[in-house]
Formats: structure tokens, sequence, C-alpha cells
């Protein structure tokens, strides 16, 4: 353990591509210079100025000392500042840890009110600062962008403003931050990895503050008017990556990042791909799911090249407020209360338990993936419960795939408390236990927050209510995949047959972006990116349906596991548009084209193969790919990489 009580003490954290120096004075954080070590640039200032800002936290009579990757501060409360470096990246992380001295018996260093909606009042509360970025230039450049989960509420997924900075702050919300330097082609990107707007728990001011010198990242989410000696309250990590500057360089830079934590490297994506099948999207509820049913669905899935099966709501005893059977359901927890057997296969609908459907799965070489609303009672104070259940799945019946839904994670003790269930069970599994994260509604960890944990099953949309529409869903997925590699989420494809009623203009006219004017696998193609997902009940898919899945699908999985990352090009998806998604991959490129009703007809891109399209008619001169009619798509094998030069430096 290394003292820093010295006028200037200094520690220096790097990787091949990045290196942090932390100046202290008497043991306070004054000073950062961050370098990206291929150009020699530096993001710095000439002058001191305190990295962190803690709420009443005495300096005075600090004590700080370094063990490996920690700084701790011991005052009138107890600080780990934990600074770790990126494997394979030029990125830092640092988060705080907070809580209160063994002897203490309050610690209620600052009281805040509720964050005001007008920015300079937020500014003036002072909230912690959790780090910070200085830099001496005068002509810094910020992109903001903002991610919205909650989907059953909200249509348009990023949203994105470019700043001219002056030399007083101003506040803004988001999740990820680019600072440019013009004059040396520099970027220094900050992500705060926190839930989405209100879903931030203890939030007392917007995410960042800026100037055109100073950069601060606001808001931990710790309660310090509640911290107790019991042990740490974490707070929300911040991310520091430097690149060059430039609209493709700083996305790659994001998505870079972002697979980073999740196991990706230059030559692998870190995510495993799959295709799911969930039946919720045609509004049965829990009317239909049955053993027999299920069998169904999974002779589908065969026939398709789906590779998991997943019941939805609806399998298990108990009966929540989603059910077609009861006006009687449980929402919002306290399930084990309601009903010990709660979590129990209903025996009417699977009389052998999961035993007759799993081995049945297993014989046709599909996963079994269940649904599962987590209990939000008393800030999750059930977790282990809920563990043990899931883990009870596990191991009796081999099932690792777990669609977590319902969460309501208002405090720092219920995202402790469900942090801890996810955790257990991946040790437990050894990491074979894998969630899909359900951000549709309430308040949960969103696009950034604990972002290892599985993927993200980012919207519901239904034909019933007359709400999906293919280039919306697509449309989210380009946007998203700017900045979130686009394995980590899973899109929708629906029934397009289904509820073509609902589907006219108030003149009785047909409405042109209809979902039954697609071709399904045109659909298909568009999330193909991603992690498809057939949300439908596929044994009431058309035939023709049917075989145009599996003719895409067969494709598809033969080349996804070369896929490493994901880069959307062409125009916005807005239902006229020209676009598609190009495929950096670990033997070869690819690319997915889609038209839309646009009356563009060409891509440019040297095809040395088309390895399956929609367009009988489909002309390519190796340099170029003519579609013949709108609402077609191509799936392409590239002869030569045409994008920005691959590395991390």
């Amino acid at each position: 353990m290394i003292q820093l009580q010295n006028e200037r003490d200094t520690l220096v954290f790097e990787n091949h591509w990045i290196r942090r120096v932390i100046t202290f004075h008497f043991g306070k954080p004054v000073q950062s210079m961050i370098t990206r070590l291929s150009s020699g640039y530096t993001w710095t200032s000439n002058k001191d100025t305190p990295i962190l800002s803690l709420p009443d936290f005495d300096w005075t009579n600090v004590e700080t000392t370094y063990d490996d990757n920690i700084i701790t501060f011991t005052s009138n409360y107890i600080v780990r500042w934990v600074i770790s470096v990126f494997d394979n990246v030029p990125a830092i992380r640092t988060q705080l840890f907070v809580r209160a001295l063994p002897q203490a018996d309050n610690i209620s260093p600052l009281e805040f009110d509720h964050l005001s909606s007008d920015p300079t009042e937020a500014i003036a509360k002072e909230p912690d600062i959790t780090d910070r970025v200085t830099h001496t230039g005068r002509h810094i450049e910020l992109r903001r962008v903002r991610f919205y989960d909650r989907t059953d509420r909200v249509n348009s997924l990023v949203r994105h403003e470019d700043i001219r900075l002056y030399t007083t702050e101003e506040a803004f919300e988001g999740s990820l931050f680019f600072l440019t330097d013009p004059c040396a082609a520099e970027t220094c990107m900050i992500q705060k990895e926190a839930p989405c707007g209100d879903s931030h728990v203890n939030r007392y001011a917007p995410d960042f503050r800026a100037s055109t010198s100073l950069f601060s990242v606001t808001g931990s989410g710790i309660d310090y008017d509640n911290i107790t000696p019991d042990g740490f309250t974490a707070g929300y990590p911040v991310v520091i990556a430097l690149g060059r500057a430039g609209e493709a360089e700083n996305e790659h830079l994001a998505r870079m990042v972002y697979a980073s934590d999740c196991g990706g490297t230059e030559t692998d994506s870190g995510f495993t791909p799959f295709v799911m099948s969930n039946t919720w999207g045609d509004r049965s509820q829990d009317t239909c799911i049955s053993e027999t049913f299920i069998k169904h669905e999974i002779l589908r899935a065969v026939q398709i090249g789906v590779d998991i099966v997943q019941i939805d709501d609806g399998w298990q005893t108990g009966r929540t407020a989603n059910s077609a059977l009861t006006n009687k359901g449980r929402w919002n927890g306290g399930f084990y209360a309601d009903n010990p057997n709660f979590w129990v296969p209903d025996p009417e609908k699977f009389p052998s338990g999961f035993g007759e459907i799993c081995k049945f799965a297993y014989e046709n070489n599909v996963a079994l993936g269940l649904w599962f609303s987590p209990d939000c009672e008393n800030e999750y104070a059930n977790w282990q419960q809920d563990a043990q259940t899931l883990l009870g799945f596990y191991h009796t019946y081999g099932i690792r795939h777990f669609k977590l839904d319902g969460m309501r994670i208002h405090s720092k003790t219920a995202e402790k408390n469900f942090l801890r269930m996810c955790l257990h069970l991946l040790i437990e599994s050894q990491g074979r236990i894998s969630f899909q994260m359900d951000i549709t509604n309430e308040s949960r960890l969103g696009y950034f927050y604990e972002k290892e944990l599985g993927t993200l099953f980012v919207e519901n949309r239904y034909s019933d209510w007359g709400n999906y529409y293919p280039h919306n869903t697509l449309c989210n997925l380009w946007q998203l995949s700017h900045y979130i590699p686009a394995q980590k989420m899973l899109f929708e494809v629906l029934n397009l047959k289904r509820n073509i009623d609902r589907y006219y203009n108030e003149d009785g006219s047909p409405d042109v972006l209809a979902p039954a004017g697609y071709d399904i696998d045109f659909v298909y193609a568009s999330v193909m990116a991603a992690n498809p997902l057939i949300w439908c009940e596929m044994q009431h898919l058309p035939e023709e349906d049917l075989r145009k899945l599996h003719a895409l699908a067969v494709v598809y999985r033969q080349y996804r596991d070369d896929f490493v990352e994901v880069i959307p090009m062409g125009e916005c998806p807005n239902g006229f548009s020209l676009t598609g998604f190009y495929i950096l991959g670990r033997e070869h490129d690819y690319y997915i084209g889609l038209r839309e009703l646009s009356e563009q007809n060409t891509v440019q891109i040297p095809v040395e193969r088309i390895l399956h399209t929609n367009d009988d008619a489909l002309q390519t001169d190796g340099n170029n790919v003519i579609f013949s009619e709108k609402r077609k798509y191509f799936f392409a094998l590239l002869s030569k990489s045409v994008l920005f030069e691959r590395g991390n430096g």
C-alpha cells in the first residue's frame, strides 16, 4: 500500500494505447493528463483542478492510500476510487464506492432537492462529480448522445446534439459525450455507465457539465444521506477513451469499448449470436401456452432455423397481471407471498413439469428459454430465492436462457440486490446462464449500466394495436448500432399477415408502410445484424413465410459466427430509404443491403458473391449492386474491405 500524502504525488495508469497520469496535492487528486500514445496528444490543463467533488467531504484531513488499482480516501467518510485500464482498447474506467466510517452514527453530508427542470438550478446544487477531463484549447466541440429505454412509450431511442462550447459551463443529459479538438483531429469520448434518464437513481442534476476547458461527469447515483458502515455503495462508472476525430471513428470507438466489456476483441465480437422465438407477439398472452402448444413451436423452430424457443409469461402456476385467465394477477413483486409455488410449472399446462418438453427440444436440437420476473418486493429482498428458482431450472432441466422482465429498480439497495442475483447465477452456472434484459418499461439498467449482463430485449411492438412498423424497428436497430454493438440486442419479426385491418388511414386508404406490404424475409434481413426475434406463434405462419424464413436463416446461420463489428450504412431508415449494414468479419466482410420504398436502386460495394436475396433480377458488376424492385434486400460476401483501417489506437 502506498501513502499519497505529499505536496505532489503521481500515479500512472496505462496500456499500449492510452496513459493517464493523476497528480495528488496532499492526498487530493488535482490534475489529470490523458494521452493517446499513438499520436502523443494529451488532454490536460496547466493548472490544478480537483478531479472529484464529493458532498461535504473533508479534504483538509484526508488520508489517501493506493493499493493495486484502488485509491482510498478516508476522512469524515470513506471513498474508494477504482481505476481500471481496459486490456485491448484505448480506454480507462473509474468508479466510486462510498461507505460511512465504522464509528459514525449518522453521516449526512448534504441534502438535495429533487432534480429541477432548470439546468442552471441543477448546477447550483453541486452534486458529486465522479470524473473530470481538462483541456487548454479554445475550440472544443461537443456531441452529446442521449439514449431512451422504456420503449413502450417512445420510438426515437437515440438523440444527439452537436454543441459549440463556451467559456461558461453548460449542463447536459446523456450517456455518451464526444469532445473533439478540430485543430488536432483528436477525440475524447466520455461514457457515463448509468441507467437512462429517469431510471438513474438519486439523480440530482444532469449527467455532464462542460465549457471549452473543463468537462465534468456528475451524479454517481449514491445517496450520501444514507450511507452506512455496513458496506460500500457503488456509484455509476465513467469510461474515458481516446481516438482519432471523425464521426465514423467516434462511433467505432464507442462500439469497440462496449464490445470490450462483453469480451470482444478486434477479431471477436464477444457475443454468441442466436435466433430466438417468443409467442407473446401474437397477443394470446397465457391462453395458449401448454406442453402441446410449445411442442408445435419447437417443430416450427426446426423448420425455420430458430436456436431458442422462449416461453413467455404463463408457464408458471402463479398468475401475473399480464394474464388473460384472471383479473387478479400479481405484478410488482410479492410472488412468493402470494403463492409459494408461484414459479413452479403449471401442472395443468405441463403435467410432467418441463421434463418432457425439454427432452423434446433437446431431441430436436433446440434450446428452451423462460420468461421470469424477479420479485421486487422490499427492494429485491428475495433475490436469493429468485436465484435458487432459476438455478433449479438450470440444474434440473438445463434451461439457461432467461428473459428478465418486470424490474422496478428505484434505489441503490434494489439495484444491489438485483445485481447480486444476476452475479450469483453467473457464478453458479460458470457463465452458462444468459439473460435477455427487458428494457421496455419501468426503471431498469438501460443500455450502458452493467452492460456485460446478457443481451437487450429492446422493444415490444404489436400489430394488434397498430404500432408495429418494420421500418421503425429497422430504424431503431440502425440508430442504436452506431454506438452499441448490434449483437447486443434482439429485434422482432412479427407475423405480417395478422391484423391487416388495423393499418388503414382515416380516409380509408391503405397505409403504404403497413407490415403486410413486406416480405417476411426482408423483415428478417432487416434485423439480421442483431439477434432476430421471431415474435409470433410460428405454428400459425403461412407456409410461404416459413419457406422464406428458412431459406434466409440457413445462410445467415452459416456465416454469423464470423461477424465481429456491425456498422450501419446508407440512409436512416424511414420506410423510403436505401440503407444497410456493413459487417466486419474475422475472415471476410459482409453487407446487408436494404431497399425500402426508395427511388435509388444502386449500392456501391465491392461484392464477391451474393449469398442470398429476394430480388430475382438483382444485378452486380463487382463494384455495384443494382436492385430491380423496391422492398428488396441482399446479403453479400465482399471482395475487399472498404472502411477505415482497423485498429485500437
